[in-house]
């Protein structure tokens, strides 16, 4: 069973404020398809890596957390979530929730045999 990762479309718009991109994942016989905007990740900051300490202690103890605490490309994806919403309390189950799909994605393109292309 091959892992295929593909890259369906880059639209540059000015109204989306980024470059948006259709990306579909397929494991066997499921097929994901996302849509996301692509943006440079920020620069750390002091403030932003606290909230994400924050975030990542409130969550459970699992094997999607630990994936998460332990994958730095996931990490600074965190720290851009905080650096944006983190200033407001209601938003860090949404970062946290976030982090968990992230984790959970990671978790499934690893857990299949075969080639990512």
């Amino acid at each position: 069973m091959d892992l295929v990762l593909t890259v369906t479309g880059i639209t540059r718009r000015k109204s989306c404020g980024g470059t948006l991109k259709n990306v579909s994942l397929q494991c066997g016989g499921i097929k994901k398809t996302t849509r996301f905007r692509e943006q440079p990740l920020l620069p750390k900051s002091k403030e932003g890596s606290t909230i994400l300490r924050r975030v990542i202690e409130s969550m459970r103890n699992d094997e999607i957390s630990r994936k998460v605490k332990s994958d730095n490309t996931i990490l600074a994806f965190g720290e851009k979530l905080c650096t944006k919403r983190g200033h407001d309390e209601k938003q860090h189950n949404y970062i946290r929730q976030k982090l968990r799909e992230v984790g959970r994605l990671l978790k499934d393109m690893r857990s299949c045999p075969g080639n990512v292309e």
